[in-house]
């Protein structure tokens, strides 16, 4: 088999996938350049992954194939290594990246650092399989890790929401606008956490039903992957569907958790014409220009209420954004 035959076979369903996840980006396009860096670098990760997936295997004492075994493999040396990896390079490429304003970019952001990854991962099993291999590959372990790109860029997305949140909630604080800080039903460390574990487990799970190979674990294992299939292309529509600005849904969240906040904004803004106020009108908005958390504001959607001042429209009670 001819190299460019195979290099080909093994690229195609990452290139699919991409094209997908990237039409499906509707709010704002991510630059090319962006993405380019985090497909690169998840590349890239599979270097000191095998490394460390090496150094944890000789950590293996149990016989080769037993359940133990096939645990250690599939959850430490697979899952463990693997999700890690893929995320320090999400982690340190975009937390601060003025390009993540959006509630679907994390999930753009995993994904693609996952089909990085899985794209060298493939060319290497294609050039030492054959074009067998590749057929199979392409519709189970190329989409397992987009499946767990989309969950770890998931909670990714809402420990990215929460933190600026955060920030957002003392710098009012500080100007005397908010009385005092209501701290978050879910903290942003579940998020974080969650967006480690949660991919962890699921492509351990994955592969340990692989490695146990048994007639029940391949059926467990079809089950698992049109699973991940339904579950994460749906999630994938419907965070689409339902992507905005963050900053329009912090101004949601804060509308809810204190609804004093934007007559009191308005009440500043409107007395510093006529008397010296020390914040000047930009201060007020934690979004502007001239800030220093890398935002562009984009003004939520208004609505009159009786008082006569203008606050932003409630987030809509029927989406899928758990922010409470």
């Amino acid at each position: 088999m001819s190299f460019s035959i195979l290099l080909v076979a093994a690229c195609i369903p990452s290139i699919v996938l991409l094209c997908y996840i990237y039409r499906k980006d509707r709010a704002e396009k991510e630059p090319f350049s962006l993405l380019a860096l985090l497909f690169g670098l998840g590349a890239a990760s599979a270097l000191p992954v095998v490394i460390a997936e090496l150094a944890l295997g000789k950590l293996n004492v149990f016989p080769e194939g037993s359940v133990p075994s096939n645990f250690h493999e599939a959850y430490i040396v697979a899952g463990l290594c693997e999700e890690v990896g893929k995320f320090l390079v999400l982690y340190f490429v975009t937390r601060k990246n003025k390009n993540f304003n959006c509630l679907f970019d994390g999930v753009i952001y995993a994904v693609v650092v996952s089909l990085g990854f899985a794209t060298l991962e493939n060319i290497l099993y294609v050039f030492e399989n054959g074009l067998q291999i590749a057929l199979t590959r392409a519709i189970t372990s190329v989409p397992g890790h987009m499946f767990f790109g989309v969950l770890m860029g998931y909670f990714y997305t809402f420990w990215h929401l929460f933190s600026n949140l955060e920030v957002v909630e003392q710098k009012y604080a500080q100007m005397r606008l908010i009385d005092t800080v209501q701290p978050n039903k879910v903290n942003k460390t579940t998020y974080f956490v969650l967006a480690l574990v949660v991919p962890i487990l699921v492509h351990g799970t994955y592969d340990f039903l692989i490695f146990s190979a048994t007639s029940v674990t391949i059926v467990a294992f079809f089950i698992l992957l049109i699973g991940l299939y339904i579950y994460c292309f749906k999630k994938i529509k419907t965070m689409s569907a339902q992507d905005q600005h963050e900053a329009n849904m912090i101004a949601a969240i804060l509308n809810q958790k204190y609804p004093y906040l934007y007559p009191r904004i308005r009440q500043a803004m409107q007395a510093q014409q006529m008397q010296y106020n020390p914040y000047t009108q930009a201060a007020y908005n934690p979004y502007s220009a001239q800030n220093n958390y890398g935002y562009q504001y984009q003004q939520p959607t208004q609505r009159p209420v009786q008082n006569g001042y203008y606050q932003p429209q409630q987030a809509p009670n029927n989406n899928n954004y758990t922010y409470r």
